[in-house]
């Protein structure tokens, strides 16, 4: 099977939608591995990045990564609420970013 279809396990953490007070503002999403702080996810949030809720409780996005390719992570919430509060966050955040 191709590497680059096989989920992999990041770990277990914060997860942040850091906003920059640039006009107009810079988004990102940060996670830290919640023992040793690694960081797990560093990705810009653009204005057609993909995201969306599925089986209730993940929130699946596209980031940019290596070489402009898209890398996609699915993000286990702990509930339906944070799913969904984690969607809003990132549509608000991707409605306020400049076009790329």
């Amino acid at each position: 099977m191709d590497k680059q279809l096989i989920w992999r396990e990041r770990g277990v953490g914060i997860l942040k939608v850091n906003r920059s007070i640039a006009d107009p503002p810079v988004s990102r999403l940060i996670m830290r591995s919640e023992s040793v702080h690694r960081v797990i996810l560093n990705a810009k949030i653009f204005k057609q990045m993909s995201a969306e809720i599925a089986q209730d409780k993940f929130v699946r996005i596209g980031v940019v990564g290596e070489n402009n390719a898209i890398v996609r992570y699915a993000i286990r919430c702990k509930n339906r609420d944070l799913a969904q509060q984690l969607y809003d966050a990132i549509d608000e955040a991707r409605l306020m970013t400049a076009v790329e």
